[in-house]
């Protein structure tokens, strides 16, 4: 089947989704979406992407505004006393679940209940510092804390969504449950597994009616087809931002408008810091001084986007050290390195051997996501790059699944991992939430569950443990810097670059679109009209 006829069938396929009468109807606006999201519940959801379309459903207690402040959200008012370890919150009194019962505290307490007893490591992780939640009234919720961390505004409060205890209580399964009720803007009303979702505006949505009627968001995979499809019109907007060669092409298209933003996003190799060779911090520092990034931003993001920092942090940040190693493409470096580990070509066949391997040739294989066509580009230049100081590379391109699983079992770093090295990439949230990098990196997997690339350093783990508690802004900056120093010496990981985003829209659908920086419109910001 030619590549042409293929989108037409796409085309075709997304209206038979939408069913016809819904096809350019007035109030029905076509999201396009590239990853399967599970039933888009706090508990089933996939991707950051996910996360997002969640919280068109669902409401947190705070919400990260445009420029990345957490705003009281389902809160009215607040207030800290007790040494910041006594938070009292004030919820908004006229909110309602979808099935038109009120959201009260006794909801909030057994959210936060609940996520202890039923683990989601994204939400439970950063809710262990909540000592207990407590609903003298209806409207009123008290969280006693531990210990004040300036992050908690982030996550957990503006990051979980607020479960109904009428049905969740009931929920004994919550990886395997297909409830939707929120109380968010929109009510989710049909979900076909690998197909679409449909979403319904909420009419008594507590920050005002959206400006949409509905939401009809179909999957497509393959992501030529959706910008086919969005090119064509069958789509008025997508979650994924457009391919650099896409931009000049759909900027001159007179029926759609564009929105640029600065990309937080990171895209990265990550190497299995506990899997031989790369359990040698010399080897993934060969590894680096061995990739062109420079190249990649040029020819995988044709130059629109900015070269990765070895210590993660995005240049633009107020916290970013401009003084560590940032392995500039040297093949000779690299060189020197593999020869001082022992890594030798002495059979002069382009690929390196070492004794006490039993000569075995140095191959390794590198996962990325099929549909992810960037990443795969990145991936072959870096193996080329790999081929010059003799060492081979499989690419391996499978499902976002498989390598999900292969990567991150369950989403947990204490479940495993099975890899050699993993093209890769963290949501723009992991830029502003200092307790992220402690989830990142913290070589104890009950603190760090998302360090899937099993890094362990002394070092780095002091520095997490001083950030975890402390409460001073300009420490905790002091901090990060030092925490880039360590990882640029130790390269758990590479961070390739992250790519300005531009997201093409058509205008005559919804042209008031909120652009959250280092994310993206397609959010519950561009349908909240009060906040």
């Amino acid at each position: 089947m030619s590549k042409k006829f293929r989108h037409v069938v796409t085309l075709m396929l997304i209206a038979a989704l939408f069913g016809i009468q819904n096809v350019g109807a007035a109030g029905v606006l076509k999201i396009g979406l590239s990853s399967e999201e599970g039933t888009l519940n706090p508990y089933t959801y996939k991707t950051e992407t996910g996360i997002d379309l969640v919280r068109l459903v669902y409401d947190p207690l705070f919400q990260i505004d445009k420029d990345l402040v957490s705003r009281p959200w389902l809160v009215k008012s607040f207030t800290l006393t007790e040494n910041n370890l006594l938070l009292t919150m004030k919820l908004h009194e006229n909110v309602k679940w979808h099935d038109g019962k009120p959201l009260t505290s006794a909801d909030v307490k057994f959210t936060y209940e609940y996520i202890k007893k039923y683990p989601k490591s994204r939400f439970t992780n950063p809710a262990k510092n909540i000592v207990a939640v407590e609903a003298p009234d209806a409207s009123t919720v008290v969280m006693k804390f531990q210990k004040y961390l300036p992050d908690m505004f982030f996550r957990p409060l503006a990051d979980m969504p607020i479960l109904p205890k009428h049905i969740w209580e009931k929920i004994d399964n919550p990886d395997a449950s297909n409830v939707t009720v929120g109380s968010g803007a929109f009510m989710l009303t049909d979900v076909k597994p690998g197909e679409m979702y449909r979403m319904k505006a909420n009419k008594d949505f507590f920050l005002g009616a959206p400006d949409v009627d509905e939401i009809v968001i179909p999957l497509i995979k393959d992501t030529t087809a959706l910008f086919t499809a969005l090119k064509a019109g069958s789509l008025d907007i997508t979650t994924r931002n457009l391919s650099p060669e896409l931009i000049r092409d759909f900027s001159a298209d007179k029926r759609l408008k564009v929105l640029k933003g600065s990309g937080f996003a990171t895209t990265m190799i990550y190497f299995n810091n506990e899997r031989t060779p790369f359990d040698k911090k010399e080897f993934r520092q060969a590894l680096a001084y061995a990739i062109n990034r420079k190249e990649i931003v040029d020819v995988v993001i044709l130059g629109i986007g900015t070269v990765g920092s070895m210590g993660f942090v995005h240049p633009d940040l107020g916290n970013y050290n401009s003084k560590i190693n940032q392995y500039d493409y040297d093949l000779e470096k690299s060189k020197k390195l593999l020869d001082g580990l022992g890594y030798l070509d002495k059979n002069k066949d382009g690929v390196r051997e070492r004794e006490t391997d039993q000569g075995k040739a140095l191959e390794l294989k590198l996962l990325v996501y099929a549909n992810n066509p960037l990443r795969v580009r990145a991936a072959e230049l870096i193996k080329e790059s790999f081929a010059k100081i003799g060492v081979k590379v499989a690419i391996i391109a499978l499902d976002m699944a498989v390598v999900d699983n292969l990567v991150w079992p369950d989403f947990d770093a204490k479940n495993g991992r099975d890899y050699d090295m993993t093209m890769w990439g963290w949501g723009a949230s992991s830029m502003n939430a200092m307790n992220r990098y402690v989830e990142m990196l913290h070589s104890d997997f009950a603190r760090g569950p998302s360090n899937h690339g099993a890094y362990k350093s002394k070092a780095a783990d002091a520095i997490l443990d001083k950030l975890a508690l402390e409460v001073d802004f300009g420490k905790r900056d002091a901090l990060v810097v030092e925490l880039q120093a360590v990882l640029a010496e130790e390269v758990p990981f590479v961070t390739l670059y992250y790519a300005d985003q531009y997201f093409a829209y058509n205008p005559k659908a919804k042209d008031s679109w909120v652009y959250q920086k280092g994310k993206g419109p397609v959010t519950v910001l561009s349908f909240a009209k009060k906040f």
